[in-house]
This record gives C-alpha cells, sequence and structure tokens, in this order.
C-alpha cells in the first residue's frame, strides 16, 4: 500500500503526546524509520517556549532516552510521560548528528495540556488546540459511538475528534496533530481545533491508541466548500510493469515502475516521475480522465528513489541518499549522476522498449516534496528534455547554495505549482519557485489548496493540472 512506501519519503504525520499529569514535551515526532535512526523517535519540531524548547532540543534530533527509560518508540515515549516524576524533570538522551547529548528537561505550568495558554503550534499550519472541552459537551458529540469509533464534527470553525477508548493515550496525526485530552470518569478522548477556515479544507488522519498502530486507518475530512476529491479508479484496466535496469552512472540496480494506458498506441506521451514506487497511486488519477477523454492516453515511467539510506543518527541530508539525489543543494555531484541516470539511461531505456514518443512536447516531469525539488531540478537543468513539470510541494525553490539569484536556463518548460496553506514551509518554498520562474518569463502556474503535505493533496493537483499537460489533440 502507498501509505506504508509514503513513510521514508516525506514528513510523516507527526505524534504530540499528553500525559495523564497534563504535561506535554512539546515536540512534534515520527518514527525512527523518518530519520533512518536505528532507535529512538524523530523529533520533527519543536515548540518555542515548551519543554523541550527550554531544554535545547531541536528538529532533526532523535529521542533516545527520557528519564530511565529507553525510548524505542512512541509508546515508550507516551510512558514515560505519563510517569513523570513529581518534581517535574526528566533527563533526556539525544542523538544530533551523530553525537550522543545529554540535556534536562524541566516542566512548568505553561506545559500543562489543559491550560488555557498551551498550544502546540504544529508546523502543519495555522490552528489553535483548545483548552479541554466540557465533560458535558463531550458526552453528547460521544453519544452512540462504540469503543475504537472516531467522529469528527464541524461547528464554524471549530473541527472536533471525539473517540470512545480505554486506552490511556489517544493521539491525533495526520495533516493535522495534536494529542486528545481524556473526560475524567469516561472513555472519552476529545480535541477541538479552531481555525477560520476548514470549510475549504481537506486532509487525511489517523488515530493511534497508545502509540500502536491506527485505529480503522486512514480517513479523512472534507470541509463543505473543499474542491471534490481527485477521482480513484478502483482497479486498473491499464498495465503496470515492474522493471529493473542496470545504471552504469548510478553503478547499481534500480527499480522503475511503468504504468501504460489501456488504450494505446506507439508514440504515448511519458510523465517521469519522481518516487516512482507510488507510480500506481498517480496511475489511479490518471487512468479515469484517460477514460473520460479528457486527457491524452499516456505513460507514466516511475524511476524509484534509492533504497540506500544513512542507518543511524539525526536525520542528516547530507547522509540520506533519496536527498542526495533529488536536491541539488545538498549533493550537487549526486543530483547531476541521478539526472543523467534518468536522462541518458531511463529515457532512452523506456522509449525504446514501451514505443513511446522522444519528441519535447510529449514528455513532462512530476513529483512532490524532495521528488517535487527533483521536478523543479530537472526542468532547469534539462529544460529542452521535457515541456512541463508538475513540482507539488517542492523543498527546493531552484535557488543557489550561497543564496544568491541563479541565472536564467536557457531553455525552461511550463511549470504547474502546487502546495496547501496546512504545510506552511513548503508553500512559502512553492510560491518562491513560482515568482522564480515568472520573473524568467516562463509560462508558470500555481494552485494553493487548503490540505497538507500529503498524497490526497497532491493527487487532486494531478488531476487539475494533467488536462493542461497531455490535452486532447484536435
Amino acid at each position: 500500500m502507498w501509505r506504508k512506501h509514503l513513510a521514508g519519503l516525506v514528513l510523516l504525520a507527526a505524534i504530540s503526546a499528553a500525559s495523564a499529569e497534563d504535561f506535554v514535551l512539546g515536540i512534534n515526532t515520527a518514527p525512527k524509520e523518518h530519520c533512518n535512526a536505528a532507535s529512538g523517535i524523530c523529533v520533527t519540531s519543536v515548540r518555542r517556549g515548551g519543554a523541550a524548547g527550554r531544554a535545547g532540543l531541536q528538529s532533526g534530533d532523535v529521542l533516545l532516552r527520557l528519564g530511565d527509560s529507553a525510548i524505542s518508540g512512541a509508546g515508550d515515549y507516551l510512558s514515560r510521560l505519563r510517569n513523570a516524576p513529581s518534581n517535574l524533570a526528566l533527563d533526556a538522551e539525544l542523538s544530533r548528528a551523530g553525537a550522543i547529548i545529554d540535556v534536562r528537561v524541566t516542566f512548568d505550568a505553561s506545559d500543562k495540556a489543559s491550560d488555557e495558554k498551551h498550544g502546540l503550534a504544529p508546523i502543519q499550519g495555522d490552528f489553535d488546540v483548545l483548552p479541554r472541552a466540557d465533560p458535558a459537551v463531550a458526552a453528547r458529540l460521544a453519544s452512540g459511538m462504540k469503543e475504537g469509533e472516531t467522529r469528527i464534527t464541524q461547528d464554524d470553525e471549530v473541527l472536533t475528534f471525539t473517540h470512545r477508548s480505554a486506552s490511556a493515550a489517544v493521539q491525533l496525526i495526520g495533516t493535522v496533530q495534536a494529542p486528545l485530552s481524556h473526560i475524567d470518569g469516561t472513555d472519552i478522548w476529545i480535541v477541538q481545533l479552531r481555525r477560520p477556515s476548514w470549510n475549504q479544507a481537506f486532509l487525511s488522519y489517523s488515530i493511534i491508541e497508545d502509540g500502536n498502530a491506527a485505529v480503522g486507518g486512514n480517513r479523512y475530512f472534507r470541509g463543505s466548500q473543499a474542491p471534490e476529491l481527485a477521482l480513484e479508479a478502483a482497479s486498473l484496466r491499464g498495465e503496470v510493469r515492474e522493471e529493473t535496469i542496470h545504471s552504469r552512472v548510478l553503478d547499481e540496480d534500480r527499480d522503475v515502475t511503468i504504468y501504460l494506458p489501456p488504450t494505446r498506441s506507439r508514440g504515448l506521451p511519458m510523465l517521469v516521475m519522481a518516487d516512482g514506487q507510488l507510480c500506481r497511486e498517480f496511475a489511479r488519477v490518471a487512468e479515469p480522465l484517460i477514460l473520460a477523454g479528457k486527457v491524452r492516453p499516456f505513460a507514466i515511467i516511475g524511476v524509484h528513489a534509492s533504497t540506500n539510506a544513512q542507518l543511524a543518527g539525526s536525520y542528516d541530508p547530507t547522509k540520506n541518499h533519496r536527498a542526495q539525489e533529488y536536491l541539488p543543494l545538498v549533493d550537487p555531484d549526486g543530483a547531476e549522476r541521478h539526472m543523467r541516470f534518468v536522462i541518458k539511461e531511463v529515457l532512452p531505456w523506456a522509449t525504446q522498449k514501451f514505443r513511446l514518443a522522444s519528441r519535447r512536447g510529449d514528455r513532462a516531469v512530476v513529483g512532490f516534496s524532495n521528488g517535487g525539488a527533483f521536478a523543479v531540478y530537472a526542468a532547469l537543468a534539462r529544460g529542452e528534455v521535457f515541456a512541463d513539470a508538475l513540482a507539488f510541494s517542492p523543498s527546493w525553490d531552484g535557488s543557489n547554495r550561497d543564496g544568491s539569484e541563479p541565472s536564467r536556463p536557457a531553455s525552461l518548460p511550463r511549470f504547474h505549482f502546487a502546495a496547501g496553506k496546512l504545510e506552511p514551509n513548503f508553500e512559502t518554498t512553492t510560491r518562491r519557485a513560482n515568482s522564480r520562474m515568472q520573473a524568467w518569463g516562463a509560462s508558470s502556474e500555481i494552485r494553493i489548496y487548503d490540505s497538507g503535505h500529503e498524497m490526497l493533496m497532491w493527487k487532486r493537483a494531478l488531476a487539475d493540472f494533467l488536462p493542461e499537460v497531455f490535452p486532447l489533440r484536435k
């Protein structure tokens, strides 16, 4: 399933914990796989002024130990906070850039989850976590719910998640992240998020009990004024092929997933996709458009990301092979080698083997997150190869390593950018990239959705842009 593959590719749904003593550390976290750590949990953001922030924790740290307990996952982390000592202080052990660091974490009244001043300030957007709900309100919202059931309700600018469980801790993860508060004497958990524009928002979310697997799987919320979710094929009528090619440039084998539409002929256009292990997910969006006659039939060439990654320590893009290949600011030589692999090896191989079009006007490139950065890089470095570049939530705006303004490339494709209001850092980068391309005189458009850093939004953007990229011939 795509969610399993996505886990190592993008900033994951983070976990923010509240203890039974109503104290929080003030961090967002992700599983150790997110930062390729051998143990512990990854710190993805730190709330300014919170307990962790005062202790000096930083985004990118790996939390290895809290108090006298080793942290091997979210369950250990939540359990340790639920058993915080009476003096409200814990020693923490971190891994930072390969070095082991010891810090002292001290809690005070401002770290109480129920304090009206407390807000988690998540990295995913501009919403506030409200103080604990009134028990009578929570009981009304949970009326008729079964064990393990989650109910989501919207009242103007407040989005409420209510969950029924006998667990010791319940977390909301996904595009929006927050701990659920327990209503004393009941099995009801609740969190209320305030924001002016939930009506326009669409997002996925999951509920985790005691740091374990998501209860009920991945779900989504769509506001009354939000765009329709992208139509997806339940099963593909086209052909999906898994291939492996040996790269002389990279000196290794690399997997490629190819989607071929159900109606095809010689000379199909191609969409070259970064993180091609998720090719099927984009194919499920493309095929209904093809069958409905809204776009020309085209192939997707999904070039898989590198499976080699740093083995331990906090996330370091200079040691992460995917970042090295997709981001020229991280490793210019590694990114150029990977680009040569795609342009000089994958494209000729795919063109010949599947009888695809070789004309620039029939070629486009797409990617999201770091893969979106790859799409920007491909457009700037090989604009003579691609007619269109679809960059969703790119982590790079095309700037030089030293921050200076780059020179305009001789050839530029058309750009199609997308980002979400609930991923503020990526929205900023995407807007900068779009502005740069427009300043250079390139055809560049941008769509900002009321969503987050997730596949739900990227699929919506793909469906919106494809008719422009592969229009029907008149």
